[in-house]
């Protein structure tokens, strides 16, 4: 199963993600977060008839930022 490390923003302060790819669905697990007092979340997204379905995220933000690296993941993979 692929996977990709990333950097998202969590109350921008940068975390490290693993972002697991069972396409279309993705799961991002926090990894090192140097910040002892912020909790990053574990989500997921499915993407489906080109929208995206977040499951336990409602941060705009990191939802914006999830669906950049899926985007960014499909292009590589697409060249």
């Amino acid at each position: 199963m692929p996977y990709r490390h990333i950097q998202l923003f969590v109350n921008g302060l940068p975390v490290d993600y693993n972002m697991i790819i069972k396409d279309p669905l993705f799961i991002f697990e926090p990894g090192f977060n140097p910040h002892d007092s912020l909790i990053a979340p574990k989500f997921t997204v499915k993407k489906a008839e080109d929208k995206f379905h977040f499951e336990n995220l409602e941060d705009e933000s990191l939802r914006h930022q999830a669906e950049e690296e899926i985007l960014e993941y499909f292009k590589a993979k697409n060249n």
